[in-house]
């Protein structure tokens, strides 16, 4: 999108948002949050605004499903996760969406390394 669109969003400093709603897997690297509210159509919505880096550009998601808010809290700012919303069947002839949110490979395999690196420094050395 390189048009005049992009220069005046870049111009006036707003970013991209990101919507789960596509059903693709996002990776993110959780930069920031706070606590954000939304007004839709009347309807006042609290939850958490978060800003991240997916592939290297800053972006944007507000979030009030507590489930999501549940799991990210758990994650501190600077790691990078993948976040990706899904549907399964109800039982009553419709979906549920839900959040599936996990590490990347190349991170947890980073973190096992450290693990493994601190373990090994815990002995003593003889």
């Amino acid at each position: 999108m390189d048009n005049i669109e992009k220069k005046f969003l870049k111009d006036h400093n707003i970013v991209d948002r990101i919507s789960f709603k596509d059903g693709q897997a996002h990776q993110v690297k959780i930069v920031k949050r706070k606590l954000d509210s939304i007004d839709n159509q009347g309807v006042v919505k609290e939850g958490i605004k978060y800003m991240v880096l997916e592939n290297n550009e800053p972006k944007t998601f507000f979030t009030s499903a507590i489930s999501l808010i549940q799991i990210l809290s758990e994650i501190e700012d600077g790691r990078v996760v993948i976040i990706q919303m899904k549907s399964k069947p109800n039982g009553q002839g419709g979906f549920t969406s839900y959040f599936d949110v996990k590490y990347p490979q190349t991170e947890m395999k980073a973190k096992e390394d450290i693990e493994i690196v601190e373990e090994q420094q815990a002995e003593p050395e003889w």
